[in-house]
């Protein structure tokens, strides 16, 4: 994999709060496919340079 992206990604919907992580019981998955990094990162990388700052 490039140099450029980490070989792991950890997928998740949950808002960080401790009802969603700790009553509600919200998870994700952790992802080492090579293509799915890679795609996520460039997808979120593109995503972030793209966005307006407050």
């Amino acid at each position: 994999m490039d140099s450029k992206y980490n070989d792991t990604v950890y997928i998740n919907r949950t808002k960080f709060t401790i009802t969603n992580t700790n009553d509600d019981r919200n998870m994700g998955i952790i992802n080492q496919n090579t293509d799915i990094v890679r795609n996520l990162t460039t997808t979120l990388t593109q995503d972030f340079e793209g966005a307006t700052a407050y």
